[in-house]
């Protein structure tokens, strides 16, 4: 419910964001990165403009599937990702995780944040 929190937060700070809640099984093909992280431990997610300045901070609990839509990636250390461009972020309960391709399922009623042109880095910061 946290996250939820965050993200009602977040998309108060900047007019840029969209929020939705979709139960439709619509993909994003047009990203050119697809990061899928299981709720296996904590993450931290910190999203910019590409000027640096900080948009939101939030942090994705366990127990909480992270998808992370992109144009642009790179590895920037052991438990450090960061994407750039378009950008699409969703968060889902494990509890609402079936067998089955995670894509899908997180296409289907997860809630997402979306973004014209933001740096967004993903922190592994629990195990």
């Amino acid at each position: 419910m946290r996250h939820i929190l965050l993200l009602a937060v977040a998309f108060g700070l900047c007019s840029n964001i969209g929020v939705a809640q979709t139960k439709t099984k619509v993909l994003e093909y047009a990203y050119n990165v697809k990061f899928f992280s299981p709720g296996e431990y904590v993450r931290q997610v910190t999203i910019k403009t590409q000027a640096g300045d900080l948009i939101a901070s939030m942090e994705i609990s366990k127990k909480f599937y992270l998808s992370v839509y992109a144009d642009k990636n790179k590895h920037i250390g052991r438990d450090r990702m960061e994407f750039s461009g378009m950008i699409s972020i969703r968060t889902k309960p494990q509890s609402e995780m079936s067998n089955g391709d995670p894509a899908e399922q997180m296409a289907e009623g997860a809630p997402k944040l979306q973004f014209s042109d933001a740096v967004v880095t993903v922190t592994t910061v629990e195990h």
